[in-house]
């Protein structure tokens, strides 16, 4: 996971039933080189899953070289510290240029 630069993941129907958000938490870390986060298209990802959307979105504060994050259409829920999460994390992600959130009603 160190060298992975690029993570794409649009439309393929990932769920929070399989814990997603804190499964992504706990690898994004180990990502030193990723630029680029593409998960549009997944609106059940985060669906009904505060914690692990917040949990996902503190875990972007250790990605330094973050330039593109599309989260649209994904199911980011607020609550459990969501807001807190982006506004400790994004700060950190000076290199970011786009960051879509689009069509997330939980937001």
């Amino acid at each position: 996971l160190s060298e992975l630069e690029e993570l794409q993941l649009g439309n393929i129907a990932l769920t929070s039933g399989t814990g997603a958000g804190e499964a992504f938490a706990e690898a994004l870390p180990k990502c030193l080189r990723l630029r680029k986060i593409w998960m549009p298209g997944n609106p059940k990802l985060f669906d009904k899953d505060p914690s692990g959307s917040a949990a996902f979105c503190r875990a972007l504060g250790g990605l330094e070289e973050l330039q593109s994050l599309s989260l649209a259409n994904t199911g980011l829920t607020s609550g459990s510290g969501l807001g807190e999460a982006l506004a400790e994390a994004l700060p950190k992600c000076t290199k970011l240029r786009l960051l879509w959130f689009r069509e997330n009603e939980g937001i």
